[in-house]
């Protein structure tokens, strides 16, 4: 069975390479930008997804992962601690005779990564907490068959015989 590869090269490829490996098509992707951030509100993505379309730039990946994080309720001295003991059963509701939980209250945060195409205006960047958008650099893209692993080791070796920096490969 056959099996198509993608492989992505660091930057450009020129004609000479192109001619070298005539068993793979080859295309380049367009510079993109890669915005990450950390927001605690889903709707905050939604309009950070509406700022990016506004500007012109198409999102083309998006991963987001919840975190939560714990606040601890503040301490007291001896002299301030109330005599009885209270926890909370719900907001605002307590029972007498148990002890409340130092790590209380928790917060989710929504981390993100957004891949858009074309450079993101810093005003955007600046507006979300932990905001950072680093531009990926311009890849080659060689696709083809591959038949067994001896073909694909082969392959390997004259790409790194023509000096490419293979970045990533994967079966499509």
């Amino acid at each position: 069975m056959t099996d198509v590869y993608e492989f992505h090269i660091a930057g450009l490829i020129s004609p000479v390479v192109r001619s070298a490996l005539p068993e793979l098509v080859a295309a380049t992707e367009s510079r993109d930008t890669m915005l990450t951030g950390r927001v605690d509100d889903p709707a905050d993505i939604d309009d950070l997804l509406q700022r990016l379309d506004d500007h012109g730039l198409i999102a083309t990946h998006l991963v987001i992962g919840r975190q939560t994080r714990w606040h601890a309720t503040p301490t007291r001295s001896r002299e301030s601690r109330p005599r009885r003991v209270v926890t909370r059963a719900g907001p605002g509701e307590g029972r007498e005779g148990q002890r409340t939980s130092r790590m209380e209250r928790h917060m989710t945060l929504l981390d993100f990564e957004i891949r858009v195409t074309g450079p993101v205006p810093a005003d955007i960047v600046r507006d979300i907490p932990g905001g950072r958008a680093v531009a990926r650099p311009v890849e080659a893209v060689l696709r083809g068959p591959v038949t067994d692993q001896a073909t694909m080791k082969e392959l390997l070796k004259r790409l790194q015989a023509l000096g490419l920096e293979l970045v990533e490969f994967r079966r499509i």
